[in-house]
């Protein structure tokens, strides 16, 4: 390794939430070549995603939801597979059309959760009350 050569940490998953952190998201998580899971979600972050995340092709979850980002989400594998609700609350964040129909879509079934009761519940006690 040369001096040059960013050192190369290999670590599988990162949970920095509800940390209260400010600021950027370091690029320098990139080096970070082995990372599965990343979560910086709940805190106060601001800025753009760093586009060098994108090159990291093991990393399967990435939760940046709750913070103040701006800019585009990379376009790349890693993120425009994610669930939705991994950027959410986010308001300068934007993306590609697919992803934020899909992003709306989810949360449209968030909020009619939300307002059902049970059906199933009801189901049963109107079957009851027939019989």
């Amino acid at each position: 390794m040369t001096s040059r050569e960013p050192y190369r940490h290999t670590s599988s998953l990162l949970n920095l939430s509800s940390n209260g952190f400010v600021g950027n998201i370091p690029s320098s998580l990139a080096n970070l070549v082995q990372l599965e899971s990343l979560d910086l979600s709940h805190n106060k972050l601001s800025g753009h995603i760093p586009r060098d995340l994108a090159d990291l092709t093991s990393l399967c979850i990435i939760r940046v939801s709750h913070n103040k980002l701006v800019g585009m989400i990379p376009k790349s594998t890693q993120f425009q597979t994610q669930n939705v609700s991994g950027f959410e609350d986010n308001a300068g964040l934007s993306m590609n059309v697919e992803l934020a129909v899909m992003i709306r879509r989810f949360q449209n079934k968030k909020r009619r959760r939300r307002k059902k009761k049970n059906p199933i519940l009801k189901f049963t006690l109107a079957c009851h009350f027939l019989y």
